[in-house]
């Protein structure tokens, strides 16, 4: 499987995360800048410059042919996803209002 996201707007890019949580890879424009705070180009995701449907559509291709890259980039979404368990993310609240406070 593979997540295409076609968004132009995005304000955190919680579809990515559930696709990173089931071992998918995910194929979108970076003109969504949530989906860019989350993933890493090339190694979870593919990320598209300006909309560039050409691109998108060869990047999915990619992922759709080289079944050891999609595997591979879904193993690598799952990692990602990791970092955002809830345990995971209450530690970066407290960090973030421990600093506040300091």
């Amino acid at each position: 499987p593979i997540c295409v996201s076609t968004s132009k707007t995005e304000p955190f890019g919680i579809v990515v995360l559930e696709a990173f949580a089931y071992g998918v890879p995910v194929v979108a424009y970076t003109r969504a800048q949530g989906i860019k705070e989350i993933v890493t180009d090339e190694y979870d995701a593919f990320l598209v410059e300006n909309a560039n449907r050409e691109i998108m559509a060869k990047r999915i291709m990619e992922l759709i042919t080289d079944k050891n890259l999609c595997q591979e980039m879904g193993k690598n979404a799952y990692k990602t996803a990791l970092k955002y368990k809830t345990d995971n993310v209450v530690n970066m609240w407290m960090d973030l209002i421990e600093k506040k406070e300091d």
